[in-house]
């Protein structure tokens, strides 16, 4: 919506929290990362006009990645 863009993330059996046990999901804007979001539905806000490449990858929280990882482009006009 405008320049925002709601991301929901479904993943069975991993848990978004800090800390031992839990995970995150490592937010990167057109290769450069911008955020380690530790909720499954979250908002980024006030994107620059233009076509962005959004990826998103899940990581344990003791820095092992899971190889889930997803891709997507948003035009925000």
């Amino acid at each position: 919506k405008g320049k925002d863009v709601l991301i929901e993330c479904i993943v069975a059996d991993f848990p978004f929290r800090k800390g031992t046990n839990g995970g995150h999901i490592n937010v990167y804007i057109n290769g450069q990362k911008i955020d380690e979001v530790y909720t499954a539905a979250f908002m980024l806000r006030g994107l620059p006009t233009g076509k962005h490449v959004i990826r998103l990858e899940l990581v344990h929280n003791d820095g092992k990645i899971t190889g889930l990882s997803q891709e997507f482009t948003v035009t925000i006009s």
